[in-house]
Formats: structure tokens, C-alpha cells, sequence
């Protein structure tokens, strides 16, 4: 797999950086693609041999299909140097799907320097508003960044299609943060049109890839954690353990808030009230509204809410919450998150007809799983059994 950056196009105000993406699978068969990136002309742009981005994009594209990667043009040492680590951890992880491979630049930068200040990719959720927030106003210490940008990327969790729900996105988005003074700057990108690792692990890689475009502005970009320390979803795209491999000399990948549950984010959060004004959290939304409020995630943040005794925001409200509960499908991946909305109400003393659903339907849902996992011990048993038999008919 080689990558060819192509020299910056500007018009109308945005700038398209973009590089050719070439997959010789040998016979003869040679596959090309491009992948690219639109931003604001304003937005200053690293130069068009620097390679960082379109390096942490394609990487785990690479890695699915055990292709050496080869780089026509610079990618920073220490970016090379981190990236074995993260191949090795995700080959230990997903050994099946990803493979250990080469990455082969024709120059390697060693000496670089980073800018000060940070950018924040900014969606309007939970997540995002907690780590912006928390930062601008220094309550993380030593490690509080100056947000110099939040970043609203359509072509990811909003696809390109999505033209709608992307302007909503932005008008929301731009409103919360001029709260702060922080611009919020629009990114657009193809990469989930020509990309074959799944999403759920490559995210992380992804996001890496298009907040270096930003490295001329600040040297680093602080994304919202998901999941807590003592909670850990392994593997998933973005996590304590390897997001810090995305670092490059001249730009630094921070993932933030892995000491806070979602729920103590939400009481954070709910102390700026243009966060809760303009909140969106949702994935199934058409774009008409921000948040659909029936989806699981959308149900999820309300009962996040009245857990902690907070007025849920105007744009997840609705009627019958516990109806809501009773109808969502929940998966295993968001367990722990219901968890702790239940843990924060019984802590809480609440009592109400969504804590009595939120409670059946954790305690359903570990009962599927004991049973499935009840099923699949049997059936482990029969298999070594029947080849025990086999083999005692065989010794006579």
C-alpha cells in the first residue's frame, strides 16, 4: 500500500488536502483511491509532503490487509517509533484481523517542535462538552490545555450524506462554544467511504489522522474518553491504552476524562447550561432534530440525568421514559453504562417507574447472557466428550 501526498487545492474558501492511495495486489491487480480532507483556507495546513495524517488514517487499513505501507513523502520518527506499539498491542487484541507490518517512509522527521494549545473534537455530546469544559477552565491541573478549536468532522459519525444534520451539528456546536470563545472550525472527509477496517476500531486512528491537519495552530488534540479506568471496554477504537501511540514529535494525541464515569461527566456538564441548551448525543437522528430521544444512546443520556437528580435537557425529553427503557435493545458494549445510571440512582435513593424498567432490564440481560454462556460450556463439553470416546474405542 503506498501513500502519494497531492499538493493542496484551494477554492472558495476551502482547502482540500488529499493524497493518492495506491494497493498493488500483485498479478497485476492495482487498486487507486483517494482519500481527502476539506477545511476552512483559513485553517493554516502542515506541508504537503508531511504524511502524518494520511499515515494514522490508512494504518489499520494496512494492518487488515498485511500490506507493507509505504509513505512517498516525510512522517515524523517518533510517530514511527509509537505506532509499533500500537500495532502490537491491536495484534495481541485482534490477532485474526490485524497484522504486524512495515511502515517505510522516504524521510523520517526528528527534530520538531510543538505549538501550544490544543483543539477538542466537539460533536455537542456528553464526552466532548466534559473534557472542553473542564480544560478552559483549568480543573485537570497541570494538564489543562488552552482550546484553541473545536472540531465538527462530517464524513465520520455524520456521513457525508447527512447535509441536514451536519449544518444543525455546526449551528449548535458554534453556539456552545462561543459561550467560551473557542471558534468551532467544519472538517469534511471521505475516509469512511473508502475504508474497510471497522469503524469501532479504527476510530481513534481516524480522528488522529484529520486532527493533524490542525498541528500549525496547536500540538495537541484532547478527545473525550469513553469508558472509565476500572471499566474498560477491550478492544475498542479509542482507549487508555493506545491512544497515546497516535503521538507524532509535533503532535500529541490526549485521551481525556478516563477517571470519570459518563455519569459524573453529566453532572459536570450540566453546570454550563449552553452545553445542555444545545446537547447532542445521538446516532439515529435524520437531522430535523439533534437528538431522536428514543434511540438507546439517547435514553442512556436522559437516565444519566435523572440518576443524579438533574432536569433532563429540552432535547431529550419526552414522555414515558420507562417505556423507552423497556424498548430498547441493550447491548453488551453499554452494560456498564446502565450500570451506572442504576448504581447513581440506588445511591441516590431514587424511585421511579424508568429505575424499576432500567433494573429488569439489566437483570434480564444478565440472565441471557448466563444462559448463553451456560449453552456454550455444554456444548465445550460435548465436543471434548465425544473425542474422549473416540479415542477409549480406539485404545480397545
Amino acid at each position: 500500500m503506498t501513500l502519494t501526498p497531492l499538493p493542496t487545492k484551494t477554492a472558495k474558501g476551502i482547502s482540500r488536502k488529499h493524497c493518492l492511495i495506491t494497493v498493488d495486489r500483485g498479478m497485476g491487480s492495482v487498486e487507486e483511491k483517494t482519500l481527502w480532507y476539506e477545511i476552512p483556507d483559513t485553517v493554516p495546513l502542515p506541508p504537503d509532503d508531511d504524511c502524518d495524517p494520511y499515515v494514522l488514517a490508512m494504518l489499520m487499513e494496512a494492518m487488515l490487509e498485511n500490506a507493507v505501507l509505504k509513505v512517498k513523502g516525510s512522517v515524523s520518527a517518533r510517530l514511527i517509533e509509537n505506532l509499533c506499539e500500537y500495532q502490537s498491542a491491536w495484534h495481541c487484541w485482534l490477532p485474526k484481523t490485524f497484522s504486524i507490518i512495515e511502515v517505510e517512509a522516504d524521510k523520517l522527521r526528528q527534530s520538531e517542535a510543538r505549538t501550544e494549545g490544543a483543539v477538542c473534537a466537539f460533536s455537542g455530546g456528553i464526552d466532548a462538552a466534559f473534557s472542553i469544559w473542564r480544560h478552559h477552565h483549568k480543573l485537570c491541573g497541570h494538564q489543562s490545555k488552552e482550546i484553541k478549536l473545536g472540531i465538527l468532522i462530517q464524513g465520520f459519525d455524520i456521513n457525508l450524506r447527512q447535509e441536514r444534520l451536519f449544518e444543525n451539528s455546526l449551528k449548535s456546536a458554534t453556539e456552545t462554544l462561543s459561550d467560551l470563545g473557542i471558534p468551532v472550525v467544519p472538517l469534511k472527509t471521505n475516509y469512511r467511504e473508502i475504508a474497510k477496517s471497522p469503524w469501532e476500531y479504527s476510530h481513534a486512528a481516524a480522528f488522529a489522522g484529520a486532527f493533524n491537519l490542525f498541528k500549525k495552530t496547536a500540538g495537541a488534540c484532547v478527545y473525550g474518553s469513553s469508558e472509565p479506568y476500572n471499566r474498560m471496554v477491550i478492544p475498542w477504537g479509542s482507549n487508555p491504552v493506545t491512544d497515546q501511540f497516535l503521538s507524532s514529535g509535533d503532535f500529541r494525541f490526549i485521551h481525556d476524562g478516563a477517571s470519570f464515569t459518563r455519569v459524573e461527566k453529566t453532572v459536570v456538564v450540566s453546570e454550563w447550561q449552553k452545553a445542555m441548551d444545545n446537547l447532542r448525543v445521538c446516532w439515529s437522528s435524520s437531522g430535523a432534530h439533534l437528538n431522536c430521544g428514543e434511540c438507546e444512546k439517547c435514553v442512556r443520556t436522559a437516565m444519566n440525568f435523572l440518576s443524579s437528580n438533574l432536569q433532563v435537557p429540552k432535547s431529550l425529553q419526552g414522555h414515558d421514559l420507562a417505556a423507552k427503557v423497556k424498548k430498547v435493545y441493550l447491548r453488551n458494549l453499554v452494560l456498564g453504562e446502565w450500570e451506572f445510571s442504576l448504581e447513581q440512582a440506588e445511591k441516590n435513593g431514587i424511585e421511579a417507574d424508568w429505575v424499576d424498567a432500567l433494573r429488569e432490564a439489566l437483570r434480564s440481560k444478565k440472565t441471557r447472557l448466563t444462559n448463553k454462556m451456560h449453552h456454550i460450556v455444554k456444548a465445550v463439553f460435548r465436543k471434548i466428550n465425544k473425542a474422549v470416546f473416540r479415542k477409549i474405542k480406539l485404545l480397545r
